[in-house]
């Protein structure tokens, strides 16, 4: 008789760590769009308005908005020494880079949308890693003080993107999408959705598994449903 897997435990603040490779998977398809030969405009601004997009909402959780604290805020309040000044500065200074790519893509210079392309991608890649290396010694020291991970996920971060219907369906399938093209070996899918589906209630899965399935492929979804046990979402392929 074949040995019962074991389900793999949910870890809710892959919303937050995963989305960084979100951006990265993201950031490597615009670097594929200006390294390739066609300099094709129009699917770069498509792709980047994307990426945009769901970095702002990744912001959002990490700012907060108002009635949401956002992590920052989380972190300010379990140790007061917390930067949250200099995270702000940091922000803002991703959004001027952003800006000049913007700039870029409004001028129709493919050669000036690959050179700002660029500067940015080595920027928030550098952003991204300075985040990692503060926010992820942090979680544990919440976790480890007995604060519950999860709520503080369902009350102070994620409703920063849920607030809005179209930008949370955008911003579940983006993320599924690119996790599941750029795994990098890794689970990156499997554990985005897991932790999304332990912070849903039954209602919200109705709707959010609805979501996951639409931008996994139908192999994917399967085994990772299997995997995790998920709640069933309205439809469903199992």
């Amino acid at each position: 008789m074949a040995e019962k897997k074991e389900k793999p435990q949910p870890q809710v603040f892959a919303l937050m760590r995963n989305g960084h490779e979100v951006l990265r998977g993201a950031m490597r398809n615009l670097e594929d769009i200006v390294a390739g030969p066609d300099e094709d405009v129009e699917k770069f601004s498509s792709d980047w308005t994307d990426f945009k997009r769901w970095q702002a909402l990744h912001a959002k959780m990490e700012d907060g908005i108002e009635g949401v604290k956002g992590l920052f805020k989380v972190f300010c309040e379990f140790d007061s020494t917390f930067p949250l000044n200099e995270r702000a500065d940091d922000h803002n200074r991703i959004h001027s880079l952003e800006h000049a790519v913007d700039n870029a893509v409004i001028s129709g210079d493919f050669n000036e949308i690959r050179s700002q392309f660029r500067n940015f991608h080595v920027e928030n890649e550098k952003h991204l890693k300075d985040e990692e290396s503060v926010f992820m010694p942090m979680v544990q020291r919440i976790a480890k003080s007995g604060a519950s991970l999860t709520k503080i996920m369902q009350k102070d971060l994620l409703p920063a993107a849920t607030k809005n219907t179209d930008d949370f369906e955008f911003f579940v399938i983006f993320a599924m999408k690119i996790l599941e093209q750029h795994p990098g070996g890794n689970p990156r899918a499997r554990v985005f959705a897991h932790a999304l589906n332990h912070v849903a209630s039954d209602l919200d899965w109705l709707i959010w598994g609805e979501y996951v399935k639409n931008g996994l492929s139908e192999i994917l979804y399967k085994e990772i449903a299997d995997q995790c046990g998920f709640k069933k979402a309205k439809s469903s392929w199992i």
